[in-house]
């Protein structure tokens, strides 16, 4: 028996990889907004200044393509996406910078690319079919996870049930985990528009400074990406400015109305890695963490080796680990 710890894309993900495999869990996460109910769900092999490709991109998307499909219902659909280049040095070697990646990215003009084999998952319709699903099969508990509650032995006691691990796929949550709150997460504030907007009908995804894509039954323009502390507000009137200047632009003269100002924090780790690990002490507990902006590419990849390193002791790779972190001399700055 698993217990979850979290209410978000990760936690869901794992729990549904344990239905696949009938084993037997628990779901328990609150109803707070995290970053995967105002994620855009953008799979995207390139990114940065520099056009770089996301490690593994292949490897990570033979892992995400049959994992977002339940019951016949696909939740990942594949986009295009037409990038707006801004730095001037990248524009400058433009073909140097995509030379060698001809399978993922084009040159449009000589300040545009075409972005490919990039996908977008349906995180919300995701999440809420999940939830529903585990909420009438009995396996999720709305409440929050008491810390101290936890009985550490050769299992998990937790009020009154015994699990055989627990694995924590919590978010931002991870501050108030008395087990892993020590680890180096680099806080990171996400902020986005939800838009309503007339006669704008663009199937691919662009990037010209920021984002802008289809989003439920509107489009989602953004995101900033602030580094500050978990304490500060969610949402900031400057980034709303920014972003409604974004969406001008992105809109190209459509009426849009702004239905919604989105903003959450993501735990973002000190290398732009996931934490996903045994806890050093107690091998009963498990972290699942530090997913960034790449939460919907990685969370397939490792939640089947998170899962098969519990059953099975097959190893975690060492890019995600926690032993890194004293490799690279990292200390917590939450």
């Amino acid at each position: 028996m698993v217990l979850i710890v979290g209410s978000g894309l990760a936690a869901f993900s794992i729990g549904l990889e344990l239905e696949r495999r009938a084993i037997k869990f628990n779901i328990m996460g609150d109803d707070l907004t995290s970053a995967s109910h105002i994620s855009s769900g953008i799979i995207n092999p390139i990114s940065g200044r520099e056009l770089l490709l996301t490690p593994n991109y292949n490897i990570l998307l033979d892992a995400a393509i049959p994992f977002y499909v339940i019951d016949g219902t696909n939740f990942l659909k594949k986009v295009d996406i037409i990038k707006k280049i801004k730095d001037i040095n990248t524009i400058k070697d433009l073909e140097l910078n995509i030379e060698n990646k001809t399978e993922w990215i084009s040159k449009i003009n000589e300040d545009t690319v075409l972005i490919k084999k990039a996908y977008q998952l349906d995180v919300n319709l995701f999440l809420n079919t999940l939830k529903k699903r585990f909420i009438e099969s009995g396996n999720f508990f709305k409440e929050a996870f008491e810390y101290n509650l936890v009985e550490l032995k050769d299992n998990v006691k937790y009020k009154n049930k015994e699990y055989d691990f627990v694995i924590f796929a919590e978010g931002m949550g991870i501050v108030k985990n008395i087990f892993f709150n020590h680890l180096p997460f680099l806080p990171n504030r996400g902020e986005a528009l939800y838009l309503s907007v007339q006669n704008y009908n663009k199937e691919e995804i662009c990037h010209d400074g920021k984002f802008i894509c289809k989003y439920g039954d509107g489009f989602w323009v953004g995101s900033t990406f602030d580094r500050v502390p978990f304490s500060e507000p969610s949402k900031t009137e400057n980034s709303f400015e920014s972003l409604s200047q974004a969406a001008i632009k992105l809109t190209e003269g459509h009426n849009f109305q702004i239905m919604a100002h989105l903003g959450a924090f993501r735990c973002a780790s000190h290398d732009r890695r996931p934490y996903i690990d045994v806890h050093t002490e107690h091998k009963q507990l498990y972290v699942f963490n530090g997913l960034g902006t790449k939460g919907a590419t990685y969370i397939p990849f490792f939640t089947h080796q998170i899962i098969d390193h519990i059953l099975y002791k097959t190893p975690i790779n060492k890019e995600v680990r926690l032993d890194r972190i004293k490799r690279n001399k990292i200390y917590r700055t939450v």
